[in-house]
């Protein structure tokens, strides 16, 4: 009796087994879906009630996703590297003790294109010296370029020591720099001016000559070659190439954004967490990574792409003129006007950047670290001066910018590059363009582009597709036996800002253009369904371009492993829906458990929903997009991209001329674009979420009809073109009043203060510097400085900056 019971036992539990299986469908499947990390969550909140018609969704969610990283990355210092960092930084902390001295051997910033050619060999060389230089291991620039790791991410990035901390690291670099090629100093990447093309991807930036070829390995250039260090905890792993893909994703700079940026009149209005996006220093920053791609894509692999310390020398100047209007126009000291309300974690004034050294985020404000920096402005030209002083630019007079020749085209020796560089006796230096109210019939420069093919709208629209070339890198190991594919789809609408396709109905045998034939408009049911479910337009980069193929992008990045990976789907844009299939690969779980965030973007930046299935009901509901992965089945993904497709057509045996057979129980998530105007992971808030502001806003200067004040120093007998812009025109020229060889050149709106070299005089007929010395001429004395007010009281500044002082003389 007992034995039968025993029996009956097993067969009920059978039974019972047999019944989960069957009525809970994919509640043991190796897929499931999981909740926001709390960080991501608040980082999303803060942009809850942002409109995406008026700033790209790409860049927001790269903003609060690229920060994710473990607190336990491989990319560790040692000691060795950890005493050569404290000596770097130790030298950066001597700078205050030099502070307002006059430099012999003050350092100046250049477009990378206005280098001079020996200037820009010693650069290369300087760099690749790092990277053969033992002293630290593996070598002195990837250890640089491993301080950009650990939780070092989180203290650079998502608050207000973003700033500091990256001036105090590209401080560090040029240190480096000049230790291996005497004068060598850190050139600024101006890709607002690349952003000017058609195809930014075209620009010569990318060429043999300057920084080698942007799609895949580095192969060509003063870079070719390079790779990112092994992994430390596996010496027989070979170091993995470093990659980019330019133009497939992303936005360089545009002039509007920078103005954007300058037009605010305190610190806490272009960094978090109470800027406005449209004018966050650091979102802004991030189109640049992505555009750059491969590498330069995620914040712990960046720096390991030269282009990386260049792009930051940019922001970095797109600051300091930040820092130059608070200063001259509003009578603010930047150094004392450090963020303090909010509670974000690592970005307190006083927490220390962990730079191997004391610096803290506010010392990262101070006017000290500048002391042996200057900035040579982004280069213009007008019409009176039709020129860029380098044969790698060219002048577009009806906008008065210097934009870059293309990778079609050869350097012009008709336009010369720029004079020598700084030095004892420097002569006049490069021609400064002139001023004037711009062209009233702008023709092309001495060096225009060349004509458009009839066929360039092909080339255009073949450039739109391109391939994503992954590192296959997880957790330092680059292989992609380490790695599983996941079968996604993507649904996508008709884009609301998708012209008419010349495709039309013929009715009573007559063409009817009103509507083609895909338009969801031209049907009662598909206008009431679809047309209804479209969002307006959201903002999409400035090179997006809508001409029937479109292309998804779909990436997953690593919640509790460090790897990243991109891929694309091809949409058909003319129909009113359409479906792809992707498979996006993750780190494969083995034995343990993969967790991982799952992201999908159309070309043009603008986001998509996720959605997974519900094991119960079978049916895809909204989720946050982070997945888990185990081994238990069924598994829904596999070992490599060949297994992955026969999973979702199913050949049978794969004999004879079956039609294969579509398997949807194969998808557990599916990327839904439908244009939204808001982030589809949290609650859309109808009130702004943003903290106010404790420290009162400063008002905008008042516009002086006879006189533009530039500095303390510096005052014009011109007026200023508006209260937020001081100039219009690039390149604009005026002398100082009163001045024998000051000047303000307009550069992004705003006046930059300038000197003329080895004591020449300013023309201010000619708009330049002359070789006239202004000894010879009786130097006129200069406009006698203001008296610096503090408009947050005394006692708080002096304070401060008596604290700062006590730290760089050692004094803690």
């Amino acid at each position: 009796m007992d034995h039968k019971e025993g029996l009956l036992s097993k067969l009920k539990l059978r039974w019972l087994l047999i019944c989960l299986v069957v009525c809970l469908p994919g509640v043991f499947s190796g897929i499931r879906k999981s909740n926001l990390t709390p960080k991501l969550s608040q980082c999303y909140t803060r942009f809850s009630n942002v409109t995406l018609n008026r700033v790209v969704g790409k860049f927001l969610t790269w903003h609060c996703e690229a920060a994710l990283t473990l607190t336990n990355t491989r990319h560790r210092l040692t000691s060795s590297q950890r005493m050569y960092m404290n000596k770097l930084t130790a030298r950066i902390e001597r700078f205050g003790r030099r502070l307002g001295k006059r430099q012999a051997t003050r350092c100046v910033r250049k477009e990378y294109r206005m280098l001079t050619t020996q200037q820009r060999n010693d650069f290369h060389r300087a760099l690749n010296g790092l990277k053969q230089n033992t002293i630290v291991q593996p070598n002195v620039y990837d250890a640089l370029a491993m301080l950009h790791s650990e939780m070092v991410i989180l203290k650079a990035h998502g608050g207000p020591c973003f700033l500091g901390w990256h001036r105090v690291y590209l401080l560090m670099l040029e240190i480096a720099l000049g230790d291996e090629v005497p004068g060598v100093c850190l050139p600024y990447w101006d890709s607002s001016l690349d952003n000017e093309l058609e195809d930014p991807s075209q620009s010569y930036m990318f060429s043999p000559e300057f920084m080698g070829n942007g799609n895949g390995p580095i192969t060509t250039g003063p870079f070719a070659g390079w790779r990112r260090p092994p992994n430390p905890n596996n010496q027989n792993s070979r170091q993995p190439p470093v990659i980019r893909n330019v133009g497939s994703d992303g936005q360089l700079y545009s002039r509007q954004s920078i103005e954007m940026i300058l037009s605010r009149n305190d610190h806490s209005e272009i960094i978090a967490p109470n800027s406005d996006p449209d004018y966050d220093i650091e979102v802004q920053h991030g189109g640049v990574h992505l555009f750059i791609g491969g590498d330069m894509e995620a914040l712990e692999s960046a720096p390991f792409d030269p282009m990386f310390f260049m792009h930051h020398a940019f922001v970095d100047y797109i600051w300091e003129l930040f820092r130059t209007k608070l200063r001259n126009q509003l009578n603010i000291d930047p150094s004392g006007n450090y963020p303090m309300n909010h509670n974000i974690q690592f970005h307190g004034r006083d927490d220390v950047m962990d730079l191997a050294a004391n610096l803290t985020c506010g010392d990262g404000y101070s006017d000290q670290l500048m002391t042996s920096v200057e900035y040579e402005a982004s280069p213009s030209c007008t019409r009176q001066r039709p020129t860029c002083n380098s044969p790698y630019l060219r002048c577009r007079v009806d906008i008065g910018r210097c934009i870059p020749i293309t990778l079609s085209e050869v350097p012009n020796p008709g336009n010369p590059g720029p004079g020598p560089g700084p030095g004892p006796n420097p002569g006049p230096g490069p021609v400064n363009p002139g001023p004037g109210p711009g062209p009233v019939n702008p023709g092309p420069g001495p060096n225009p582009p060349p004509p458009a093919g009839p066929c360039s709208h092909i080339e255009r629209e073949r450039h739109n597709v391109k391939p994503c070339q992954n590192t296959f890198c997880i957790n330092g190991i680059c292989d992609i036996n380490e790695w599983v594919y996941v079968p996604v789809k993507v649904v996508t609408l008709r884009p609301p800002g998708f012209g008419k396709y010349k495709s039309y109905p013929v009715i009573n045998g007559d063409i009817s253009s009103t509507n083609d034939i895909y338009q969801p408009n031209a049907y009662a049911r598909t206008k009431r369904i679809i047309e209804g479910r479209r969002g307006k337009t959201p903002m999409g980069y400035n090179h997006c371009f809508e001409d029937g193929i479109g292309q998804i992008f779909v990436q997953s990045q690593g919640l509790n492993y460090e790897g990243y990976y991109k891929e694309s789907s091809i949409i058909d844009q003319r129909l009113a829906t359409t479906m792809s299939i992707a498979y996006v690969a993750v780190k494969n779980p083995g034995r343990g458990v993969t967790r991982v965030l799952l992201r999908a973007a159309d070309s043009c930046g603008r986001i998509c929903h996720t959605s997974c299935r519900n094991p119960r009901t079978g049916t895809f509901e909204p989720c946050s997009g982070v997945i888990e992965l185990d081994s238990r089945r069924p598994l829904m993904y596999n070992k490599n991209y060949g297994d992955a497709t026969l999973d979702v057509w199913d050949y049978g045996t794969g004999s004879g001329s079956q039609c294969p057979k579509f398997n949807y129980d194969q998808f557990f998530l599916t990327f839904y674009c439908d244009y939204q105007d808001h982030l589809p992971w949290v609650q859309k808030m109808s009130a702004p979420t943003m903290t106010p502001m404790l420290r009162p806003r400063p008002r905008p200067p008042v516009v002086n009809r006879r006189e533009c004040r530039v500095s303390s120093t510096c005052v014009l007998s011109v007026a200023c073109y508006s209260a937020r812009l001081q100039c219009r025109f690039y390149g604009e020229t005026h002398q100082c009043r009163g001045s024998c060889g000051r000047y303000a050149v307009c550069n992004y709106g705003h006046y930059t203060e300038k000197y003329c070299r080895g004591g020449m005089a300013f023309s201010e007929s000619l708009h330049r510097c002359t070789s006239k010395s202004c000894s010879s001429r009786g130097n006129v004395n200069p406009v006698r400085p203001t008296r610096w007010r503090n408009p947050f009281g005394s006692t708080f500044n002096n304070n401060y900056v008596k604290n700062l002082g006590n730290r760089f003389r050692g004094k803690r």
